[in-house]
């Protein structure tokens, strides 16, 4: 008769010890590494709208238009327009708006609404700029951010643009979110094409 030989209640005991430690050591990594892509991930997310605001501002104030805008009463008016808190400007949007010229406003927080907000509307000559903006509402560019403008002209840096001094470059503060570097835009403003001054 032979004699079967099995595990002892320590030996048993022994592996079921090791195994729960190397269990624990598993999850503590798969924990550490699960903290880690969840940080990764809120600072991805609370620095994209930055982004994407920083983005827009330089694409659009890299190809700003000038062509001769009229106000409510149809006097004329400037075609950029900006104070510390709100900016006006013509630009094309985007390729998926056929690169056609736009007046675009973006303002921070208009009728006390939280948050970074910008509207556009087609460029129409002729036309007065309540009339553009007429259908055109606020749209949320980003509820946490906020932003401020100033704006260089004649050797001087100034809170708001005016008739007379036409601006060089426009500095852009956003604030909210991881925080964003001041950026410092060029603006280049040509002729909008068929526009006559």
């Amino acid at each position: 008769m032979s004699r079967q030989r099995g595990f002892t209640l320590f030996e048993v005991l022994v592996a079921l010890t090791l195994m729960a430690l190397l269990t624990v050591v598993l999850f503590g990594g798969f924990r550490a590494g699960l903290r880690s892509w969840q940080a990764l991930d809120s600072h991805v997310s609370s620095v994209e709208d930055a982004r994407r605001l920083s983005d827009l501002l330089y694409r659009h104030l890299s190809q700003a238009m000038d062509a001769p805008l009229q106000d409510a009463n149809f006097q004329p008016t400037l075609s950029f327009d900006g104070d510390s808190v709100s900016m006006r400007y013509i630009a094309p949007l985007s390729m998926s708006a056929g690169d056609a010229p736009h007046v675009v406003e973006i303002a921070n927080a208009p009728n006390g609404q939280a948050g970074v907000w910008m509207r556009f509307a087609p460029m129409r000559l002729g036309v007065s700029l309540d009339d553009l903006f007429a259908g055109s509402a606020f749209q949320l560019v980003s509820e946490g951010l906020s932003v401020r403008f100033s704006y260089f002209a004649d050797g001087q840096w100034m809170e708001r643009v005016s008739p007379e001094h036409r601006p060089v470059l426009v500095a852009v503060s956003i604030s909210g979110g991881q925080g964003w570097p001041r950026m410092v835009i060029p603006v280049t403003m040509t002729a909008m094409p068929g526009a006559q001054q």
